[in-house]
C-alpha cells in the first residue's frame, strides 16, 4: 500500500497537523539532545519530511544533514539534504556521529534495512515512535490518519526485534511522560 503522505507537500502536512506540528517541532528535537549531549554535533536526520526537526537541532548547534524520499515535503528544508529513502544512503561508512529517525520506522516497507543502513553511516542510531501501548495515542492517531493502518505499528517489543535484527544494541530506553497531548513517546538510544 502506497503511504498517502507520499504525495503532501510541506504546507499541506502542516496544515493537516494544526497546532500540534509547531508544538511537536520543538518537543521531539529536545529528546534527540537529551540523549546525545552536546558531544556528537554532526547528524543525519532519516524521513525528515520537511525538515522541521533538523531546523530545531541547527539552532542549538548541531550540523545535521535531511533525508527523504518525498522532494515536495523536504523542498521546504534549507539546508544540506538529499531525496533518497534510508534503505540506501549516498554516504560514507560512519560519516555522521548520529542518525535519528522520528515516527518513520512505522510507515516504512522494510524497517530493518533502514536501521541497517543507519547503523552503517553514524555511530549512534536513535529512534522515537509513538507509544503504541497508550491508549490516548491510539485514538488520537485513528482521529489524526484514519488511512494508516494501526495495527502494524511497532510496540516496545517489536522494536527491540528489529533494533536487535539490524545488528544494533539498545543502550537506553525512556517513553516521554503520560500526558493527554498525543506525545506520548518512545525513544531508543541505539548502538
Amino acid at each position: 500500500m502506497k503511504n498517502l503522505l507520499d504525495n503532501f507537500d510541506a504546507s499541506t502536512y502542516q496544515r493537516k497537523m494544526g497546532w500540534l506540528y509547531n508544538y511537536l517541532k520543538y518537543r521531539k528535537p529536545k529528546e534527540i539532545i537529551r540523549l546525545l549531549g552536546f558531544l556528537d554535533m554532526y547528524g543525519i536526520d532519516v524521513g525528515a519530511g520537511c525538515g522541521q526537526y533538523a531546523e530545531v537541532m541547527q539552532s542549538e548547534g548541531y550540523q545535521i544533514v535531511c533525508v527523504d524520499p518525498n522532494e515536495e515535503l523536504l523542498k521546504a528544508y534549507s539546508g544540506v539534504k538529499y531525496y533518497c529513502g534510508g534503505e540506501k544512503m549516498p554516504f560514507d561508512d560512519k560519516q555522521f556521529d548520529f542518525s535519528y529517525t522520528i515516527n518513520v520506522l512505522h510507515h516504512a516497507y522494510n524497517p530493518i534495512d533502514i536501521l541497517r543502513e543507519m547503523r552503517r553511516v553514524s555511530h549512534k542510531v536513535i529512534i522515537g515512535e509513538l507509544n503504541r501501548d497508550n491508549i490516548l495515542i491510539r485514538a488520537y492517531i485513528k482521529l489524526l490518519m484514519p488511512f494508516d493502518d494501526w495495527d502494524e505499528h511497532f510496540s516496545r517489543s517489536w522494536i527491540e526485534k528489529i533494533v536487535r535484527w539490524s545488528g544494533l544494541r539498545i543502550t537506553s530506553y525512556h517513553t516521554s511522560p503520560l500526558v493527554f497531548v498525543p506525545d506520548v513517546f518512545m525513544w531508543f538510544l541505539c548502538e
